[in-house]
């Protein structure tokens, strides 16, 4: 990944022989990766010297360790009143500028979480020639078109749960990571959610599940979900992953055991 200035994303780069780069300028969940490293302590953990900034303690704690370059290695991104210090990879000015398209409704987020493929590329597809072949890229919400990687290329649009859960609206207003995240957490959970038909968006249509309103005793854990209506994708009984949906209940409803 290679941070953009331009745009405020991170783009993979693809370097030729002759020596020159260029960035590959498509809005993925690659680009958004990075967002990923993160950790937070409480100040009990640490040894906090109260005469020294948080951001000087880090820099003498990376030298002592022999890690020369603490500009480009760790962000502090601040303390909050719980007492737990949080850290990242990635520096509170591109945190902000990363999610300016990571919470666009108009690029990667859905009514169902965040998308593997921004929106954007449904209406402007990506193409590079690469060595006389020219690779293509569009947005498609749920099965790619592409037959490759054994069938089906689905990281083109869909919802995929674990990486949304991973995530700590771009809609002028700013918020802070907790609200971003119940935010996100709601939209996860609104997949299981019956509507006022009494279906939850991951229920195909003309599916055996089309006519069934026991929801409460059957649900399935889909491999991913569709980008734009929330329909379940891929397997059905994808409960390695999107069962995690159960902790965020959890969460929702103030237990914190598994």
């Amino acid at each position: 990944m290679n941070w953009d200035s331009r745009d405020g994303f991170y783009y993979d780069l693809l370097r030729r022989p002759d020596g020159t780069a260029e960035h590959i300028r498509v809005r993925s969940l690659t680009g958004i990766i990075p967002l990923l490293a993160v950790q937070s302590f409480s100040s009990s953990d640490l040894d906090v010297d109260r005469n020294l900034d948080m951001d000087n303690q880090i820099s003498l704690y990376l030298q002592v360790h022999g890690i020369d370059d603490y500009s480009l290695s760790i962000a502090h991104l601040g303390c909050y009143s719980s007492g737990r210090y949080l850290f990242a990879m990635v520096s509170p000015y591109r945190l902000r500028r990363v999610c300016r398209w990571l919470f666009d409704e108009s690029e990667f987020l859905s009514p169902y979480g965040v998308r593997s493929l921004s929106k954007f590329h449904e209406s402007n597809p990506f193409s590079m020639n690469v060595a006389g072949t020219t690779a293509f890229l569009q947005y498609s919400p749920a099965d790619s078109p592409v037959a490759m990687f054994g069938g089906n290329s689905n990281w083109r649009g869909p919802v995929w749960m674990p990486i949304n859960y991973l995530y700590p609206t771009f809609s002028g207003n700013s918020f802070n990571l907790g609200y971003i995240a119940n935010d996100l957490e709601a939209r996860l959970i609104s997949l299981f959610q019956a509507d006022s038909g009494k279906k939850p968006p991951f229920v195909k249509s003309n599916s055996y599940l089309d006519n069934y309103n026991d929801f409460e005793n059957l649900y399935n854990f889909h491999e991913y979900f569709n980008g734009d209506d929330g329909t379940g994708v891929g397997a059905s009984h994808q409960t390695g992953w999107t069962a995690v949906v159960r902790r965020m209940l959890l969460h929702r409803w103030g237990f914190s055991g598994d």
